[in-house]
């Protein structure tokens, strides 16, 4: 609720998901600019998400916020071109400095 509070008052609009299952629905359904992962949730495993996220939305920029520091050399997490992986304890304003560079136009000058 934190997170949420803080990632909206910075002016983005955040939707919540219960279930990693849930998360990757709401994913796939379009109209998202940037997903945060936790790794452990309920049905669907983070990096089974961000799998989903790479084969199908792979421009999709994402943040992973978890306790397990070991998973960053997971093959999937190495991989995606548009991440940030925050290792908890996380404070709010890290999370969203992370998704502000994530969605900042890139310079292609």
């Amino acid at each position: 609720m934190v997170f949420r509070i803080r990632i909206e008052e910075a002016g983005y609009e955040a939707v919540e998901c219960g279930t990693g299952d849930e998360a990757w629905e709401r994913i796939r359904q379009g109209g998202v600019a940037l997903a945060v992962l936790d790794m452990k949730m309920p049905g669907l495993h983070g990096l089974e998400v961000l799998s989903n996220i790479s084969d199908k939305c792979p421009g999709l920029p994402v943040v992973i916020c978890t306790a397990y520091d070991q998973l960053r050399e997971e093959y999937a997490v190495k991989t995606f071109p548009n991440l940030r992986y925050l290792v908890k304890p996380i404070a709010p304003q890290s999370l969203v400095e992370a998704i502000g560079e994530l969605l900042a136009p890139k310079n292609t000058a």
